[in-house]
């Protein structure tokens, strides 16, 4: 929920900015001169990612964004001799949640024989504020993104009928055209209904009854519809809808040795293995299996890629370390102090639990990744373990030798009680 990095400053305008360990002891003070301010990105980062702090002789703070034509919004003003005292105090140092609506569209097609499967008020759940806190999409995007996304805004329309019948779709991933007609058919069957959706951009995700497809891309938008795959899942599940409405962010498929959807711990490699039952939709198949299913979550070099990883709580790697001791809470658990996530050169260190997004995954883990290409991929430890425990080993590079790069990393401890995974980082450069 907010950050460990603490910030105070006085009348003299000087600047002191620590963060606060587990144990209540201040560490990694960076003092900053009076009349000081930030001046460049390297300097900007290391207090906020994209947020700017200025502050003069006389104590007064002000703190801003800079959006990408350079201009200056979302302000916050300190009056001359004030500090942050508490936690509610420093949330005014995070950047504030971007509104990210979506249009859901449901649309039937003209020879439907049947009812949906669900009622109306499912989808404003699934998709909207109606349904924040039952794992829905508005939750999934806002715990992946570290709080930057808010979809709680976005809004259901339908159901309407449209004169096409399913058998005149054609889509498919070899017909990106055909995909993109069906979407032109919810817009256009919204329009006939009133309703413009040219503000909603690309961010139109399509229901149709009966299901056809399910996908998403970017400058497109996404499709589903309650259609069960062998295991019994329905389409629907926030598990298979996170991927698509992703790729309408622009994510692409996690890899694992460079191969695409074997990154079991993402859920941009989705019907994996640690897909867990929906813990408020809990609808059953006729054999008894879970209709509804959510997670994994999203992993920290995906979430870097969209600038959704929280700059203040990822631990930088200087460019030489010896046996430093970094201690990691969940990635996705914003609520606890200290870091969520590790960055030794390329390489993104991040720990899950088996709770919430990540319920099914076997055991509480550390998991390392690099990103290229827009894809994240999977780093394996020595051992050939894809998650890591307990005196599992991260390692490029020869130890043994005097010089030449070296990255290793050990996972001294995991403590599933008190969430927390115990690192010791030694670099080279």
């Amino acid at each position: 929920m907010l950050s460990d990095r603490i910030l105070f400053y006085g009348a003299g305008g000087r600047g002191v900015v620590e963060s606060i360990g587990v144990d209540n002891i201040l560490k990694d003070e960076r003092v900053i001169p009076a009349g000081g301010f930030a001046s460049d990105w390297t300097q900007v980062a290391a207090l906020q990612g994209g947020r700017i702090l200025f502050y003069a002789p006389s104590g007064r703070i002000v703190i801003c964004s800079i959006d990408a034509d350079n201009a200056i919004k979302d302000v916050t003003v300190f009056p001359a001799g004030t500090y942050a005292t508490d936690w509610t105090e420093i949330a005014f140092l995070q950047p504030p949640a971007k509104p990210s609506s979506w249009a859901v569209v449901l649309i039937k097609f003209s020879d439907a024989t049947t009812a949906p499967s669900y009622p109306r008020e499912r989808f404003t759940e699934v998709f909207g504020g109606a349904g924040v806190g039952k794992f829905n999409m508005v939750d999934h995007f806002w715990e992946m993104s570290h709080g930057t996304l808010d979809l709680s805004v976005s809004r259901v329309f339908g159901w309407y009928t449209i004169p096409q019948k399913k058998s005149d779709y054609t889509g498919s991933g070899a017909n990106p055209a055909g995909r993109a007609d069906l979407i032109t058919w919810a817009r256009k069957a919204a329009a006939n209904a009133g309703e413009n959706l040219s503000p909603y951009a690309d961010h139109v995700f399509v229901i149709t009854h009966p299901p056809t497809d399910l996908f998403g891309g970017a400058g497109l938008g996404g499709v589903s519809g309650d259609d069960r795959d062998g295991a019994g899942m329905s389409s629907l599940s926030p598990a298979l809808v996170g991927q698509e409405m992703g790729h309408v962010y622009s994510l692409d498929h996690s890899r694992a040795g460079g191969v695409e959807y074997r990154d079991s711990w993402d859920v941009m490699s989705n019907r994996g293995l640690y897909m867990a039952p929906h813990p408020v939709y809990k609808e059953l198949d006729g054999s008894g299996r879970p209709i509804w299913r959510i997670g994994p979550g999203l992993n920290a070099a995906n979430m870097a890629g969209r600038g959704w990883l929280d700059a203040s709580r990822v631990w930088q790697a200087a460019a030489t370390e010896s046996n430093r001791i970094v201690d990691l809470r969940p990635l996705h658990s914003r609520g606890l102090a200290g870091y969520l996530c590790a960055r030794v050169g390329p390489y993104f260190f991040e720990f899950r639990v088996k709770e919430l997004w990540d319920a099914a995954i076997s055991q509480p883990c550390v998991l390392v990744h690099e990103f290229n290409g827009n894809q994240s991929d999977l780093l394996p430890a020595t051992n050939g373990h894809q998650d890591l425990r307990t005196g599992d080993e991260f390692l490029r590079g020869n130890p043994a030798g005097p010089t030449g790069t070296l990255v290793q990393v050990k996972v001294l401890n995991i403590d599933a009680a008190t969430r927390t995974a115990r690192l010791s980082v030694t670099r080279r450069p």
